[in-house]
């Protein structure tokens, strides 16, 4: 009887089937974000593996004598959104938002980002890395000066450092006997090699006026031989701000 039973009913077989065979979903309670607390660590697929780079990068920072590297996550004309061949940062952290700072001693490494990149962050880098979530070069210098000795020596790409931001590292620094050092030779790039991506060569091209909101005429280059109103000194260069009807314009003075 029971064979007649479910014979004379297939579409009950195999609905049976398919409950006794399905997975019940699972909640992954925030799992797709790593957890470095548990042994081992879990890490979601988005994850990147930086334990090559990170030894590499620290045999290179071995032969400057460096403690520690700063890694801006910017190129050499402070673009926020760069390209493939500048993501220094995103290559060695795994993390690429398009803010944030890295910063690598001997022993450890950390990023610095604003909230916007939290999340992100913890999804991308491996338990190599810290998460800072603050900003700004204040607490890099707090977390150095616990993290590096006395006399240690912090190296940095000087073509990625603003004048602004490099002053403010130094200052922070001043005392602590720690140094500052500009290092001329990306060591990211270094260690990055042959993998790292192309410089881009696209062919550019000018924007409309009604999405740049001027015009690319000639433009006049005051004096300011008396230093007038609105004129300042740069490197002891002259320069003037004024306002056009794209906004406010620095031209360096003649």
């Amino acid at each position: 009887m029971a064979r007649a039973h479910w014979g004379c009913c297939p579409w009950l077989v195999l609905l049976c089937a398919c409950a006794w065979g399905h997975t019940k979903p699972v909640d992954l309670g925030g799992q797709d974000v790593r957890n470095c607390s548990t042994n081992p660590p879990y890490l979601p697929v988005t994850v990147v593996n930086t334990t090559m780079s990170l030894t590499a990068l620290r045999q290179q920072m071995q032969t400057q004598n460096l403690s520690a590297y700063i890694i801006p996550g910017t190129d050499a004309h402070m673009n926020k959104y760069i390209g493939q061949h500048d993501e220094r940062r995103a290559w060695i952290t795994g993390f690429t938002g398009s803010a944030g700072t890295a910063v690598v001693t001997m022993k450890k490494a950390a990023v610095w980002t604003d909230s916007r990149y939290w999340t992100q962050a913890e999804r991308q880098m491996d338990c190599n890395w810290e998460l800072h979530k603050e900003v700004g070069t204040t607490p890099i210098v707090t977390w150095l000066l616990t993290e590096i000795p006395a006399g240690g020596r912090v190296g940095f790409d000087p073509f990625l450092l603003s004048i602004d931001t490099w002053e403010s590292y130094d200052l922070a620094l001043q005392g602590s006997n720690r140094q500052l050092v500009s290092i001329t030779t990306n060591l990211v790039d270094l260690v990055w090699g042959s993998e790292r991506p192309p410089v881009p060569n696209q062919p550019i091209y000018a924007l409309q006026e009604a999405f740049t909101g001027d015009s690319v005429s000639p433009v006049s280059f005051p004096t300011c031989s008396n230093a007038g109103p609105g004129c300042y000194s740069v490197g002891g260069k002259l320069h003037h701000q004024r306002y056009q009807s794209s906004g406010l314009q620095t031209l360096a003075c003649t």
